[in-house]
């Protein structure tokens, strides 16, 4: 029998660069323009796609899901379904570098996290160096999807201070489809599904 506990959420945002007034009505987006950081050097309608504009929007990108954190006074995560996706993840000069030593000697598969580690973790993800998700023991998650889009899913109704996203960022709440379906949590005292946390191995 699942050792894991499926919840519904009510709650699901999708973080994105992309404009909603270019997606059409069958989701196709209608812009040209950079989906992955393997882009940089094309060009793209405006001109070539640089390493400069790809940091600034992975600055922003994770910006946006630190400020969702803090609204949920999230301050670790557990790691999910980790896949490290090359030996060596790419970095660019541009002053971001990290030390990636444990990503590379440790297995960080079911491990807590806090919010320093999880800007690195954010970060390997959006450049597809590592895919992974990561959640939180009320059962919110941040997890990747195709095409640099990023999600943030929460059971709690929060009031979002868009004045808190940075320009050329958009959060969506409605008009997609959540890519994953939602696990959350290891059952360690019954062979039974299980809906409670009380046994859960989680921090304080």
């Amino acid at each position: 029998m699942s050792s894991s506990i499926e919840l519904t959420l009510d709650y699901h945002y999708r973080i994105t660069k992309y404009n909603p007034i270019y997606r059409q009505k069958n989701c196709v987006y209608a812009n040209d323009e950079w989906t992955s950081i393997s882009d940089i050097g094309r060009y793209f309608k405006g001109g070539q796609f640089t390493a400069s504009e790809y940091f600034m929007i992975e600055d922003k990108y994770w910006e946006t899901i630190k400020y969702f954190l803090e609204l949920c006074s999230i301050q670790t995560l557990k790691i999910r379904e980790l896949e490290k996706n090359r030996d060596i993840p790419r970095f660019f000069t541009n002053n971001k570098y990290f030390d990636i030593s444990s990503i590379q000697d440790v297995d960080l598969y079911g491990k807590y996290i806090s919010l320093s580690d999880i800007e690195l973790i954010v970060r390997l993800c959006l450049r597809n160096d590592l895919s992974c998700k990561l959640e939180h023991r009320d059962g919110s998650c941040v997890y990747f999807g195709h095409d640099y889009h990023m999600y943030f899913r929460t059971n709690t109704k929060h009031t979002i201070d868009y004045a808190k996203i940075p320009e050329d960022i958009f959060v969506e709440t409605e008009g997609f489809e959540p890519p994953y379906p939602y696990i959350v949590g290891d059952c360690t005292c019954c062979e039974y599904d299980c809906t409670c946390y009380d046994h859960l191995e989680i921090p304080d």
